[in-house]
């Protein structure tokens, strides 16, 4: 078991009797699958289709939490307020103490929540939800207070859980989950390209929201030459970004790397070409 503490200060609270309609007409996802016990993931897009931000949602009572990550919580902020015209919405960004993420085997059963996506609990001033992208990425706590802190870092204490950033890094990786910044995707990356669509971060049946011309469209015409696929060399640790051949063809670029593994966007048309580990293509 291991875990690992994100530079993270602060959350964004929007609250008011406009409040989910108003996030509804903006988000990929549909706010009516955000429950008091289900933490949801989401994005928001430019006009054109392209990813901008990306964060969990957290109900509570009738505020809602956007998780999201500590670089982008700024403009992330001005875009809501931007969209927000007349409506009956207050963005306020709230201080945390602290952020952490606790992953490996049995991790569920020592913080007492149950192993579903998304799963949420609030205990006294703390967060804890299952990461609704994939469960292999584990448990996410948020700290309010010091006191928080304390109760988290005895619980590492008393179970010699280990502190292991690079492990949680990894773990993302084999398991395709793309970052905004170390993947360098801002207004850069489309969600279909980048594996967004198996994230849990979209919901093909619900009403308009920013972006959605462009994404259904793709969607419907197939029109995508390249995707997201993690990759992984025998032989050699792997760099990002860093042109990917195979067979002395150039069929992709690397976005972010862990020794040996990779997320790279691939040309779909040579990926029935090149040999596979479950879904890890070997280069």
């Amino acid at each position: 078991m291991y875990y690992c503490k994100i530079n993270k200060k602060s959350v964004l609270c929007i609250e008011g009797k406009d409040t989910l309609s108003f996030l509804q007409g903006l988000i990929t996802n549909n706010i009516d699958k955000l429950k008091v016990n289900r933490v949801i993931y989401t994005t928001l897009l430019s006009p054109q289709g392209k990813l901008l931000h990306d964060f969990f949602l957290i109900k509570e009572k009738e505020k809602i939490y956007l998780d999201s990550l500590e670089k982008n919580i700024t403009e992330l902020k001005k875009k809501l307020n931007l969209y927000k015209l007349n409506r009956s919405v207050k963005i306020i960004e709230k201080k945390i103490n602290s952020y952490f993420l606790f992953f490996g085997n049995n991790i569920n059963k020592i913080l007492k929540i149950e192993k579903k996506l998304g799963e949420y609990k609030k205990i006294n001033n703390l967060k804890i939800f299952n990461d609704p992208r994939n469960i292999n990425l584990g448990i996410r706590i948020i700290c309010d207070k010091k006191e928080d802190q304390k109760k988290i870092k005895k619980i590492v204490k008393d179970k010699k859980i280990l502190l292991n950033a690079n492990e949680y890094e990894k773990k993302r990786i084999i398991n395709c989950v793309p970052d905004i910044k170390k993947d360098n995707l801002y207004n850069k990356a489309y969600l279909l390209q980048y594996n967004f669509d198996n994230l849990n971060s979209i919901c093909w049946k619900k009403g308009c929201f920013i972006g959605q011309e462009v994404t259904i469209k793709m969607k419907n015409k197939g029109v995508l030459k390249k995707k997201l696929y993690t990759i992984k060399s025998l032989s050699r640790k792997i760099s990002s970004p860093e042109d990917i051949k195979y067979n002395n063809k150039l069929i992709g670029t690397t976005t972010s790397h862990y020794k040996n593994i990779a997320l790279a966007l691939i040309e779909i048309s040579q990926i029935k070409k090149i040999k596979k580990e479950k879904n890890i293509l070997i280069i």
